[in-house]
């Protein structure tokens, strides 16, 4: 799965869902929300719901998370917008390759 953004584009909130799966608890779907557009949900919407908005003025620029066989963690690092930010940057990419989803 790959998901371009557009130059004026930047997301603001990441929603998921936790569940069980071979007895394990992981991510069981995932969702992106930017200025713009809703991406997703991706994977199965069942499980426990959890969202993560971030403040006026800010953007969720990247990730980190935690994961074996499955996703069972992930995180976001936010940082405020620019107030420059400008139609003219490049276009982000958001690449989930090796996620598995229940």
């Amino acid at each position: 799965m790959q998901i371009e953004f557009a130059s004026s584009e930047f997301l603001i909130e990441v929603s998921r869902t936790f569940g069980t799966y071979e007895g394990a608890s992981v991510i069981t779907s995932i969702k992106f929300v930017t200025n713009l557009k809703t991406h997703g949900p991706f994977g199965q919407q069942n499980g426990t719901p959890f969202t993560v908005p971030v403040k006026d003025n800010s953007s969720i620029v990247g990730f980190f998370g935690r994961g074996g066989k499955y996703l069972d963690a992930l995180g976001v690092y936010v940082h405020p917008i620019p107030q420059n930010a400008s139609a003219a940057a490049p276009l982000y990419e958001c690449r989930l390759n090796k996620i598995r989803y229940g």
